[in-house]
């Protein structure tokens, strides 16, 4: 019999590939990692303005990230960088904390990535409901949208509040100072990011059309003198400067206030790097190694953080374009990395023309793309709990921060789980349930026995109905069956509940025989001492076998 592979904690894709790697494989890599370096040029530039920080950062993040994630990943084709959800997550922590700030909470939230992918828990990310990343999303997208109306308008704003409600009444107050020219690049680079892909011809398909809005409108403001405010009057010449900073920024206080944003960027990137990873698997047949793949992007952050830099994760968009030009390997996202480091040292200084209205026009298009609103009005007309999970996630995102957002989603999700699984963990009298043909194949239940069944898991949600019922339907009884076939599951609260139960039963001498018992609830009762205190006699895997157990017991009490 053949010996299965055992798979290890961290084993990074590019050792894998490497292998059978030829000539052939490289020079698709080096296509498809230039190609992927011209897509992730101007998103790169347009998520470090959107996050409060400035362009070099978000080139710096895609530089650094882009090329750990590919030498330490779990996934061949996953390319990580800067995106719209890690820029939003980070506009609060610089408006509070600083710069400062926000390196302790990208190299934290780097921590615990690495956390997540050395206690496994890559698989267990893909079980977060969707109302929650719905809401999650869609509520950033709007996020990205409201924070670019100034530049999109030309507003000639001095400090735009932080708060959603506070910058469209800034936007309102300051709407006679909106610029003509600004408005009218901004609404020519949201025509070229719709329209261009719709174009035919190998020159449209070549080139993507973030990169051309960058490059238009440059060459526009350059030769036009158009008045409007561009990355060099803002920012100044883009640079590669990556700092390293000074460890003394870690102090325990700060720490401690930035860890619970930390976290919702730890869970965000890792939602998010698997999900575009899953993506790539499904475009070349391929599955990731999604514990090694959230170590990496660990790593990643932490380097960023390091660095300077800001947040990054796996990028849908970018890691779909390096499909669709023949990656094959990690190398294709190191050459990508290449491709952007080049571009900036060569072009960094052609960048100054760049007007940030033309960046605004790009978000513009980004936020509309990830306000997935379709799938908000199908949940919407779902479930009453999924809807109420979405509401209360995208409204506490857009009026307060995305980390209450995030805890108060999972706290509902988890209570209304509760309540779910609760309302299917029924108690009923066995003998009303069972069908006619079933009943005949049983022995005839003797006097003085009942039998009563547990459908569903035995847990702290239904724990206490149980042991109320129970008291009632045992009352009468000197022997109680408990029928556990569709008990699955029993936690430390099912099992105290079960423990009183026994310990009423014996009291009142009734004797309690369990029938149909799962793996899971006989390891639980073992351990705890309580299937010693039962009796093996009395746990029996057959409810026909429970009712003999019940009729020897019965007679030897009449023989006492």
């Amino acid at each position: 019999m053949p010996n299965k592979r055992k798979q290890t904690l961290f084993e990074p894709k590019l050792i894998t590939v490497l292998k059978k790697y030829n000539r052939a494989d490289f020079k698709t890599d080096i296509r498809a990692g230039i190609n992927v370096g011209i897509v992730a040029l101007p998103l790169s530039i347009a998520f470090g303005v959107l996050s409060g920080l400035s362009p070099q950062e978000g080139l710096l993040a895609a530089i650094v990230a882009g090329f750990l994630t590919a030498l330490l990943g779990g996934s061949r084709v996953q390319i990580a960088g800067p995106t719209g959800a890690s820029a939003v997550m980070i506009l609060g922590v610089l408006h509070s904390h600083g710069k400062e700030g926000l390196i302790v909470c990208t190299v934290l939230s780097g921590l615990l990535l690495v956390i997540f992918g050395l206690s496994r828990l890559g698989g267990l990310i893909k079980y977060i409901p969707r109302p929650l990343t719905v809401g999650f999303t869609s509520c950033i997208a709007v996020i990205i949208f409201s924070s670019q109306v100034k530049d999109l308008l030309g507003l000639q704003i001095a400090g735009l509040p932080a708060g959603f409600l506070e910058k469209w009444i800034s936007y309102w107050q300051n709407g006679h100072t909106a610029s003509l020219p600004a408005a009218l690049i901004a609404l020519f680079s949201i025509g070229i990011m719709t329209g261009w892909p719709r174009l035919h011809g190998k020159f449209a398909k070549s080139l993507p059309a973030p990169f051309v809005v960058l490059v238009v409108n440059a060459l526009l403001v350059f030769a036009f003198k158009i008045p409007v405010e561009t990355i060099g009057s803002k920012f100044g010449a883009l640079k590669f400067a990556p700092q390293v900073i000074d460890l003394s920024l870690f102090s325990w206080p700060l720490i401690q206030e930035m860890l619970p944003t930390a976290f919702t960027i730890a869970i965000l990137g890792a939602m998010v790097s698997l999900l575009s990873a899953v993506v790539g698997d499904g475009m070349i047949d391929g599955r990731h190694r999604s514990n090694t793949e959230l170590i990496a992007q660990g790593f990643a952050n932490i380097a960023c953080g390091v660095l300077g830099g800001m947040p990054s994760q796996g990028a849908v968009a970018r890691t779909v374009t390096n499909v669709k030009h023949g990656a094959k390997t990690p190398i294709a996202a190191m050459m990508h990395s290449f491709a952007l480091l080049l571009i900036l040292l060569i072009f960094g200084k052609a960048a100054a023309f760049v007007p940030l209205a033309c960046l605004a026009g790009i978000l513009v298009v980004v936020s509309y793309n990830m306000s997935e609103w379709r799938s908000v009005l199908s949940l919407l007309q779902s479930t009453r709990s999924d809807a109420a999970i979405l509401i209360t996630t995208f409204t506490l995102g857009v009026l307060t921060n995305l980390t209450l957002a995030m805890e108060a989603g999972f706290i509902l999700t988890l209570l209304l789980f509760i309540q779910r699984m609760n309302s299917t963990t029924q108690f009923t009298d066995i003998l009303e349930d069972l069908e006619s043909e079933e009943e005949l194949q049983l022995p005839q239940l003797p006097e003085g026995a009942e039998i009563y069944e547990v459908d569903g898991p035995l847990y702290f949600a239904s724990a206490i109905e149980f042991l109320q019922t129970m008291r009632m339907v045992a009352a009468q009884a000197k022997v109680q069956i408990l029928y556990l076939r569709r008990t699955n599951m029993i936690d430390a609260s099912g099992l105290y509940v079960l423990k009183q139960f026994y310990r009423e039963c014996s009291q009142a001498k009734i004797t309690l025989v369990l029938a149909g018992i799962h793996t899971q609830p006989l390891r639980a009762l073992n351990r705890s001492g309580l299937l010693k205190q039962i009796g093996r006699k009395n746990v029996r895997l057959k409810l026909g076998s429970a009712i003999a157990r019940a009729e020897e017991i019965l007679r030897k009490q009449k023989t006492v």
